[in-house]
C-alpha cells in the first residue's frame, strides 16, 4: 500500500477509532464496491493501525452513471456520542446500516479468506461439442457485431440528447462504452466466434464488465438467456442453425 499523504488521514492517529463511509458514485457494482470496500479496511487496519468499527457502503450521492467512488473518515474518539447517533435507527430510503465491527471481538469476520476456486479452462470450452449448420458463421457474426458496435459509438451524441429529453441523460455514453469494450474483444480475439452458444456468453462478459445502468442489465441478461438456450438445445441433440439462433432471442 503507498501512503495517502495529504488526503487527511494523517488526522488519524494509530489506535483510533473510525467510521467508513463508501460512496458508489452512480455505476460501480456491488461486487466491486465489496471488494474496494475490504481494501481500504486493510489499510486502515494494517497499515494506519486505526480500528474500523463502523462501515457504511451505498449510493448516497451519485453523478448520473460514473464509475467509482468516494471515501469518507469519520472519527469516533472525540466525542462517543457520535458512534451512538451513527446507529440509531433511520427511514431515510438511501441512508445503510452499518456494519459494526465489536470491540470485544479479535478479528473481523470478514477477514477470514476462503480458498480460491479455479476452474480449468477445458472443463468450460468442452462442456459442448457444438454444431453450427449456419455457413460461413464466424465472419457473419465478426461483421455484425464490429457494424453494430461502430453504429452505437457513432450515434452516442443523438442517444445522449434523446435521453436528456426523457431521461437522466447517460444512455449514449452507456452503449457507447459497451460498444467499445465488445470492440476491444473482438479485435483482441477474445470472442469466440465459432460458437454460438460461447459468444454469446462471452459478449454478456463484456456488456456485465463495461456497462451500467437499466441497459446493461438488460442487455446482459438477453445474452446470457440466449447463451443458456442455445447449450441446453444442443443437450438433446439439436444443431445450432438460423431458426434455433433466432429462437434464442
Amino acid at each position: 500500500y503507498k501512503p495517502l499523504n495529504g488526503s487527511g488521514i494523517e488526522k488519524i492517529a494509530e489506535g483510533d477509532n473510525v467510521a467508513l463511509l463508501v460512496n458508489n458514485l452512480g455505476g460501480t457494482s456491488n461486487f466491486e464496491l465489496a471488494i474496494l470496500t475490504r481494501s481500504i479496511v486493510l489499510y486502515l487496519e494494517k497499515v494506519v493501525k486505526c480500528k474500523v468499527t463502523r462501515i457504511f457502503v451505498g449510493a448516497l450521492m451519485t453523478s448520473f452513471n460514473m464509475h467509482g467512488a468516494s471515501l469518507s473518515l469519520l472519527s469516533l474518539d472525540e466525542n462517543n456520542k457520535i458512534a451512538e447517533l451513527l446507529d440509531e435507527a433511520s427511514d431515510a430510503p438511501a441512508w445503510c446500516k452499518a456494519d459494526v465491527w465489536g470491540q470485544t471481538m479479535s478479528e473481523r469476520p470478514s477477514a477470514t479468506l476462503l480458498p480460491e476456486v479455479i476452474v480449468e479452462p477445458t472443463a468450460v470450452s468442452n462442456a459442448i461439442n457444438e454444431t453450427v449448420s449456419i455457413p460461413n458463421f464466424s465472419n457473419l457474426a465478426k461483421a455484425a457485431i464490429s457494424a453494430s458496435c461502430t453504429a452505437l459509438i457513432e450515434n452516442e451524441p443523438k442517444l445522449t440528447e434523446w435521453d436528456t429529453i426523457v431521461g437522466d441523460g447517460d444512455c449514449g455514453i452507456t452503449m457507447a462504452r459497451g460498444a467499445n469494450e465488445v470492440i476491444k474483444r473482438l479485435e483482441g480475439g477474445m470472442l469466440p466466434l465459432e460458437s454460438p452458444s460461447k459468444l454469446l456468453a462471452a459478449l454478456a462478459d463484456a456488456i456485465s464488465a463495461s456497462m451500467g445502468g437499466t441497459s446493461g442489465i438488460i442487455f446482459e441478461l438477453m445474452l446470457r438467456k440466449a447463451s443458456t438456450y442455445l447449450m441446453e438445445a444442443q443437450k438433446s441433440g439439436k444443431v445450432v442453425d438460423e431458426a434455433l439462433l433466432s429462437e434464442s432471442f
